[in-house]
């Protein structure tokens, strides 16, 4: 297995071919890094592929090709904190729908609930100032509302 400081250290001056070509040199090396933080090579393999689109992207980030060692590792530690933090936002979201699916409400679509909701509006529409029972409607409409209300 070759490590990362072993491959040539050329600058790279954005030269991406150049730098796919270290990536694919160290690829065991950095996947072995994964594994061992993550536990699974699925996972491992789905953050190697982010962290070497962004190495790729990112070419023009390298300053020191002396120091190549170092950059691609932190961005390797960027990608793998995202990743960290991507699955704990997942854990959460389900931990919160599954929360709301055990504590809500079930609605009751009855007849009954349905005419209980109707008799009572008509008594409410006469308490209610007319700039707020208007429902942003026409006049024409507002008038064709309230009858259909009262009838």
């Amino acid at each position: 297995m070759i490590s990362v400081s072993q491959v040539d250290n050329r600058k790279t001056d954005g030269n991406k071919e150049q730098l796919g070509e270290q990536l694919l040199a160290c690829r065991s090396a950095f996947l072995g890094f994964l594994i061992k933080r993550l536990g699974n090579r699925t996972d491992a393999e789905d953050v190697l592929q982010d962290f070497c689109v962004r190495v790729l992207s990112r070419t023009n980030q390298l300053r020191d090709a002396e120091r190549m060692d170092a950059w691609l590792y932190a961005v390797l530690r960027s990608a793998l904190n995202d990743h960290f933090r991507k699955v704990g936002r997942r854990r959460r979201l389900n931990e919160a729908v599954a929360q709301e699916l055990t504590t809500a409400e079930h609605y009751d679509e009855s007849l009954e609930n349905e005419r209980s909701v109707c008799h009572c509006l008509p008594h409410l529409v006469t308490e209610l100032r007319p700039s707020d029972a208007a429902f942003d409607l026409p006049p024409m409409n507002r008038a064709i509302q309230k009858e259909s209300l009262f009838s």
